[in-house]
């Protein structure tokens, strides 16, 4: 198991990995798969992996309580490369924000819960 960043992306469809976390996790290509992105159609390795989600509740002590949800099934995701060294690994797209409730504040802050 390995911790990386996510960008919540409302506008994706479906969830995407970089080709250096795929690395980092020894993931092997499962295909080649067609994106339309806004630069136009590209072609792109796939790959299956597993997601999970760490949140840190505060208990009414003040500790931190960690709480792991592992998602039920895999997900099959294109590699993407945003151009810049980005400082996150995965692009979280609609098939995985739609399993779920994502919230978002007015104060910048957002919560994503099951």
């Amino acid at each position: 198991m390995q911790v990386l960043c996510a960008l919540v992306d409302t506008g994706a469809q479906v969830t995407s990995i970089t080709e250096k976390a795929a690395q980092k996790l020894n993931l092997e290509p499962s295909g080649i798969v067609g994106i339309q992105g806004f630069g136009g159609p590209s072609y792109h390795n796939s790959y299956i992996f597993k997601l999970g989600f760490v949140d840190l509740k505060q208990s009414e002590l003040g500790y931190h309580q960690p709480f792991f949800h592992l998602l039920d099934r895999e997900i099959e995701g294109p590699e993407f490369d945003c151009g810049v060294d980005a400082e996150f690994d995965v692009l979280l797209g609609m098939d995985v924000l739609s399993i779920g409730t994502l919230t978002i504040s007015n104060t910048g802050g957002f919560k994503f819960s099951f």
